[in-house]
């Protein structure tokens, strides 16, 4: 009888101890968030120009995702920036050039830039990556 009490018991203690939220991330959920660089309101939007996007995935336990991205500016004044939508399926990055409004005057010829684009840290790999409406690649 003792002995069934104790098995009762360590099965009661047992099943209490789940239903929590995971101390993991999923395989929905990346172990280090993407980084954005979304446009500060009040800023003017621009296109950037001969975009050229590479992405590069690192070995290990969770991949480090990173995407490359050189390109044109309009101008010097401009500047890079980023939002990131992640559906389930697809991380879907647009990349814009921004100006402050009161920059004033720039001199109009293009300029080149260069980003690495954080997109996080994944426990399983499973997403397509999406630059500007165009597929790079996936991980």
């Amino acid at each position: 009888m003792k002995k069934i009490s104790v098995l009762l018991v360590s099965a009661v203690l047992l099943a209490s101890c789940g239903g929590g939220e995971p101390t993991t991330p999923t395989n929905l959920d990346p172990a280090v968030p993407p980084e954005e660089r979304p446009l500060p309101d009040g800023y003017l939007q621009g296109p950037v120009f001969d975009v050229v996007a590479t992405l590069q995935v690192s070995d290990g336990a969770t991949g480090r995702v990173v995407l490359r991205v050189s390109g044109s500016l309009p101008d010097p004044c401009h500047e890079p920036y980023w939002s990131i939508d992640d559906d389930g399926r697809t991380l879907d990055v647009t990349l814009v050039s921004g100006v402050a409004p009161d920059t004033g005057a720039c001199i109009q010829v293009i300029a080149p830039f260069s980003v690495e684009i954080e997109l996080g840290t994944w426990v399983s790999q499973g997403r397509a990556v999406v630059l500007n409406g165009e597929e790079v690649g996936s991980f």
